[in-house]
């Protein structure tokens, strides 16, 4: 991973790992920022619930392992659901959004490209 990639990374673990944990902490095999980022790109590449973020994260593993901590593996859709429900939707937003402000302070580019396409 470059320099920039490590720093993304912090920026993520440190804003979406201030997320309040509400979760039952029994049987907790999974990071919470790890479920969290899984479910951010599973949306992003046009996922459009748990079931579907488990599958797409299945297909790219290989990838997210080398963004993310993953201890015990991907998690299951039950997880990503339990998760996600758990999550209060305004703490969310605020800790995504001064993420990418931060993204985007750290770097000169103004956009954030999501599809692979630099321009």
């Amino acid at each position: 991973m470059g320099g920039e990639s490590r720093v993304a990374d912090s920026c993520f673990y440190q804003f979406i790992g201030g997320l309040e944990d509400r979760c039952s902490t029994g049987n907790r095999n999974h990071l919470r920022v790890d479920v969290v980022g899984i479910a951010i790109c599973g949306v992003v590449a046009g996922a459009d619930g748990p079931d579907t973020i488990a599958v797409w994260a299945k297909s790219k593993k290989s990838w997210l392992e080398q963004f993310l901590k993953l201890p015990h593996g991907l998690p299951s859709k039950d997880c990503l659901r339990r998760v996600l429900a758990a999550l209060n939707p305004l703490e969310f937003q605020n800790c995504f959004q001064a993420w990418l402000e931060k993204l985007t302070s750290i770097s000169p580019l103004k956009f954030l490209g999501v599809d692979g396409k630099t321009q």
